[in-house]
């Protein structure tokens, strides 16, 4: 639709016939129509005013425009200039408002896709991080078991100096004798 608009609004600019707007009813309906929705959707912004503006002319084509799609006469539409002057205004506005819709479209898609990569990369971050916490778990145990049996290993140590402390003593004396 948006495609359809911006070829009619450049055939509308180029061309000053304003039949072309009577050939093309059905695109024109849907079009002020679909920016009367868009423009419902964005009420909180800050060109609220101008947009009001734009539904209200908007209301006053539809209610102008004939409900068949039965061409308007030439001399109709040469009479009332002024309408289809504003009419322009309206499908400019139509056709940037949805210009925009696209973009800001385009942009949430874009930070879905970033959102889900980026909670797949999260997700693998906090199993590598699990898996390293429970390396350093049986790192510290087998860290824990070494020390135990280094204190062993002391103890026999500290106990085999006495012996031999105590035989050095014994073969001194013996050797006194």
């Amino acid at each position: 639709m948006l495609n359809q608009l911006q070829s009619l609004l450049e055939k509308l600019k180029t061309n000053n016939k304003w039949i072309i707007i009577s050939q093309n009813q059905p695109l024109l309906r849907d079009s002020l129509e679909k920016f009367m929705e868009i423009r419902d959707l964005t009420e909180r912004e800050r060109q609220i005013i101008h947009h009001q503006q734009n539904v209200d002319k908007c209301k006053r084509v539809l209610e102008w425009l004939p409900s068949t799609s039965e061409p308007v006469s030439e001399e109709l539409i040469t009479a009332d200039k002024e309408f289809f002057t504003q009419l322009l205004e309206i499908l400019e506005a139509a056709v940037k408002k949805l210009e925009e819709m696209e973009k800001v479209e385009a942009e949430f898609e874009e930070v879905k896709r970033n959102k889900e990569e980026l909670s797949v990369k999260l997700s693998e971050s906090e199993t590598t991080l699990t898996e390293t916490r429970q390396e350093l778990d049986n790192k510290e145990q087998e860290l824990d078991g070494l020390r135990e049996k280094l204190s062993g290993e002391q103890t026999k140590s500290g106990e085999l100096e006495g012996q031999l402390t105590g035989l050095v003593a014994s073969s001194g004396l013996l050797s006194q004798q």
